[in-house]
């Protein structure tokens, strides 16, 4: 049960982060589920503990179709990874990227103001009227 479990499931692993324990790439995904499963789970923490499993947290989290319903929490998380520093991967230019097949463009767009990638007016712009 992800809402009953999520919680103390993350506040276990901030402290084996804490203590130098880090999860692995083949982790990403059931805690990536679970993230996505308990919007009350901090973004922040949810990427500082990946953090070092950045690019397969990023692959799986751009992987949705852009369609699915659940965009907003994973453009939380994506702008979370980008505030921890992952300047080695093109958060900001994936979510332009994303932007015209979107069901929704707001939360994109809200999420391309926080990140301010240089290549996103073309995307923005072409969702004018």
């Amino acid at each position: 049960d992800p809402l009953l479990l999520a919680g103390p499931v993350l506040t276990c692993l901030r402290g084996l982060h804490r203590r130098g324990h880090f999860p692995a790439e083949p982790d990403v995904g059931p805690l990536l589920a679970l993230a996505l499963a308990d919007h009350t789970l901090p973004a922040e923490d949810v990427a500082t503990v990946l953090y070092t499993c950045r690019r397969p947290l990023f692959d799986a989290l751009t992987d949705a179709p852009s369609t699915a319903p659940d965009w907003p929490r994973r453009l939380e998380l994506l702008i979370a990874l980008a505030r921890q520093g992952a300047a080695d991967i093109p958060i900001g230019e994936a979510v332009a990227r994303l932007l015209p097949a979107a069901r929704s463009p707001r939360p994109f767009l809200a999420a391309i103001r926080v990140l301010r990638p240089p290549a996103a007016e073309e995307a923005v712009l072409a969702l004018l009227p």
